[in-house]
């Protein structure tokens, strides 16, 4: 085929104007958006338990509802993340299937439980939207922590204020820190070393739900 066009410059010519035109034709029918329309396709049941550990919330929320979804028309999966405190639960649709009908299938459902716990809240049904990430934004040069602490979170607020904007976080900020010095002069005088110390404050220091 080499040897063909070296011989016939003009037929490779015609092929290759042939192909710029259809390479102009595809482009100009591709369809092309920033955010792409999307149908909702997933509700989000979300059922506080607070105080309960996550093997608690698993077994006493999520199984009640993976029981009472299982038989749900057009259900294509259903998903339960339990944490403490709280379980989360998402209910996909089938493709092409009609979402109206699956979200108040999925609500009647959930609303027709009654063996969750004395302890849980009452359960959320929603449509569980989908977001795009559209912007991260850096903030420095302010002084001290706390003077920057507030100024994300001002600017937080005014981002949800924006037409269009479903979330605003404010993440990247450290933990506040505690520094502990001690004389160990002192220590020895009590007979304590710095281990001792340190065990008495991890004693002391604890998360609890």
């Amino acid at each position: 085929m080499i040897d063909y066009f070296v011989r016939h410059p003009v037929a490779a010519n015609l092929l290759m104007v042939l192909f710029t035109v259809l390479g102009i034709a595809v482009i100009t029918g591709i369809e092309r958006e920033t955010f792409p329309e999307f149908a909702a396709d997933s509700a989000r049941i979300t059922v506080p338990y607070p105080g309960a550990s996550a093997g608690d919330v698993d077994e006493e929320i999520c199984a009640p509802i993976e029981s009472a979804l299982s038989g749900t028309k057009g259900l294509k999966k259903l998903s339960c993340l339990s944490v403490e405190g709280r379980a989360v639960a998402t209910a996909e649709l089938e493709e092409n299937g009609e979402f109206i009908q699956f979200f108040n299938d999925v609500s009647s459902a959930v609303s027709g439980i009654s063996d969750f716990p004395d302890a849980a809240e009452t359960a959320s049904v929603e449509i569980a939207n989908r977001t795009d990430l559209v912007a991260l934004v850096a903030i420095s040069g302010l002084s001290g922590k706390d003077g920057l602490v507030a100024y994300a979170d001002e600017l937080s607020d005014r981002l949800l204020g924006l037409e269009g904007v479903a979330s605003a976080t404010v993440s990247g900020i450290a933990d506040r820190e505690l520094k502990v010095d001690f004389d160990s002069q002192a220590l020895r005088r009590f007979g304590l070393s710095s281990t001792d110390l340190v065990n008495a404050i991890e004693a002391r220091s604890f998360q609890q739900p």
